[in-house]
């Protein structure tokens, strides 16, 4: 792969934001997005590796990197998802073998919880259905935002074709508390020169889930919001879209989730060295 800083006719990333979804990866992606020396994709979440993977082709893919003589990246959170978290790194090893990663992590509960929020949002699952144990059981999303708060098992995958030094894991709650500490140390990470974060900076959230409004009808909101878009209507999209209210989740299903994610929590942390102090349930949950 190229070095930093790509030329003009090799923008391949130069490290790669692969998750977990739901953990700070939109507001990383667009504050490393805005420092001097990067060049980010031109969306987020390209899924280049995952769900795109056969459908674009790479001339697509190198053309969302349009500086050249910057240091590229991209994020896509799902590629540590259920679907794709076994089978994007044989992808990315082939294309971009040099690459570094960066994984960001959140207490396993909330992230699950955050993570069927955002679907809620979509209109894929049903607010009465979250409160039942056998959904996070049994259905298909429901084991898909446990899957992906299981940290150990999803960086296995990459670790099969990455070095251990080539990742570089930081949690979403330091990046709320300390976010001129973790922007740094990815910045010294991916070897980018220029200007470091004073530690007055301040994290801008990105993505909140429960600071949106839920899709109550896919079709008609995406059609209407498409014709507001183009000021031929007014925000007539609006009517479909409801508050997205917290579930308060009983203790049977906390405490199963806590059960789903304990024994891999702990795997997680003697693999990577790194310790997170995530208490069991009962907890204050931001989503």
């Amino acid at each position: 792969m190229q070095q930093p800083g790509s030329t003009h006719d090799q923008r391949l990333p130069d490290f790669v934001i692969i998750g977990a979804g739901k953990c700070g990866t939109t507001a990383l992606w667009k504050e490393l997005k805005a420092h001097p020396a990067l060049c980010g994709s031109r969306i987020k979440e390209t899924n280049y590796f995952g769900a795109e993977h056969g459908f674009r082709d790479l001339a697509w893919y190198t053309g969302l990197f349009k500086e050249p003589g910057k240091i590229t990246f991209e994020a896509s959170p799902d590629y540590t998802s259920l679907w794709y978290c076994d089978l994007v790194p044989a992808r990315m090893h082939a294309l971009i073998p040099d690459a570094r990663l960066i994984f960001m992590v959140r207490h396993p509960v909330d992230r699950a919880i955050s993570r069927v929020l955002h679907r809620l949002r979509k209109n894929q699952v049903r607010y009465r259905d979250i409160h039942k144990l056998g959904f996070w059981r049994y259905d298909s999303q429901g084991c898909e935002a446990i899957a992906g708060s299981q940290y150990f098992r999803v960086l296995s995958h990459f670790l099969k074709y990455y070095d251990r030094s080539d990742i570089i894991i930081h949690s979403n709650e330091d990046l709320r508390d300390q976010p001129a500490q973790v922007y740094n140390a990815i910045l010294d990470f991916v070897g980018a020169p220029g200007p470091r974060y004073g530690e007055d900076h301040a994290f801008v959230t990105a993505n909140v889930t429960s600071e949106k409004r839920r899709i109550t009808w896919n079709k008609a909101h995406w059609r209407l919001r498409r014709l507001h878009e183009r000021r031929w209507i007014p925000p007539l999209h609006q009517l479909f879209e409801a508050e997205i209210r917290k579930p308060n989740l009983s203790s049977e299903i906390l405490n199963y989730l806590w059960s789903c994610f304990e024994e891999d929590l702990k795997k997680f942390e003697s693999l990577t060295g790194c310790t997170f102090n995530y208490a069991p349930p009962p907890v204050a949950s931001r989503v």
